[in-house]
């Protein structure tokens, strides 16, 4: 089993919006990243990306679709994908999946639904579903009502997919959830629960985290 990360651009947040009492005049760069779990018989996609986004200055922004051609995983390749949410970063580039089966929790998918391909597979799941063998979803609701993660257990080591439950490693080390939390409590839980020894928390926009496969690095 590998992991692969695939970075497709960078943008800024406002230290504000990254975790909860940061400056609104400061800002953080962030990264857009895909998260592909590669197993004998499956190639699954941690969240689909974006074409665009607008209100944001981007740079070095490519398709998602191109990012993937390019590192080697063409889109048509994936049988399915995980959204850890419905905002359009994360969303917006599921019409090139349309032949995988999308996983999404039952709220994200009441938000999100016009991004999904009318021929889409579907597995709409509430508090929680297995993905494939040691590949699972959950809901935690802090980030949005519905926003979930992935996990991957790869030996002895739990790999977390965290979507925007946190936006970079600086809310980790100092266990503060973002500023824009649907449930900070929910968040301020996510942010506890994952700090073992074993376990890897990957997150959609660290800029600590660059292309290649992850489970030879970490």
């Amino acid at each position: 089993m590998k992991i692969h990360a695939i970075e497709y651009g960078r943008s800024q947040l406002p230290e504000s919006m990254v975790f909860a009492g940061g400056s609104e005049n400061k800002y953080l760069e962030i990264a857009f990243l895909l998260y592909v779990v590669e197993t004998m018989d499956r190639k699954v996609l941690i969240d689909a990306g974006c074409d665009d986004l607008p209100g944001f200055v981007l740079k070095n922004f490519v398709s998602p679709a191109k990012a993937m051609a390019d590192y080697g995983i063409p889109p048509e390749q994936i049988t399915d994908v995980i959204i850890t949410h419905a905002h359009h970063d994360h969303i917006d580039g599921l019409r090139y999946f349309s032949h995988a089966q999308i996983h999404i929790q039952k709220e994200e998918y009441s938000r999100g639904n016009a991004y999904i391909p009318e021929t889409a597979s579907l597995n709409i799941f509430d508090q929680g579903s297995v993905v494939a063998d040691c590949i699972a979803v959950e809901t935690i609701g802090g980030h949005t009502a519905g926003s979930s993660i992935a996990t991957v257990q790869i030996g002895n080591i739990r790999y977390i997919f965290g979507g925007d439950e946190c936006y970079l490693p600086i809310c980790l080390e100092r266990n503060i959830p973002t500023g824009c939390s649907h449930n900070k409590e929910a968040s301020q839980a996510f942010l506890s629960r994952f700090r073992g020894p074993n376990d890897r928390v990957l997150l959609t926009h660290d800029t600590q985290i660059h292309t290649g496969i992850i489970t030879e690095r970490i």
